[in-house]
């Protein structure tokens, strides 16, 4: 069995974890938080994030990682001006 079928979002609408309120936010974190599987969810993300030259966006194991994707943004856009 994977590790995202015991997750409990599986069933969730994934637009949820794209949160564009402070409200929203916290709402998915309260999720990640009960979830069985927030460890698995989080170091799945962190590889991802890693490996990948288009970071991972949206809540991952209860962090936002679309705020880090807007930190790389400018960080590389600035280093290029």
């Amino acid at each position: 069995m994977d590790w995202r079928d015991k997750a409990e979002c599986r069933d969730m609408d994934p637009d949820l974890f794209f949160p564009k309120t402070v409200k929203e936010f916290g709402l998915v974190v309260g999720v990640c938080m009960e979830c069985p599987v927030k460890l698995q969810c989080l170091k799945y993300a962190e590889t991802r994030d890693r490996l990948d030259d288009y970071p991972l966006t949206g809540v991952w194991g209860g962090r936002d990682f679309s705020k880090r994707w807007h930190e790389r943004y400018r960080s590389k856009h600035r280093r290029k001006q």
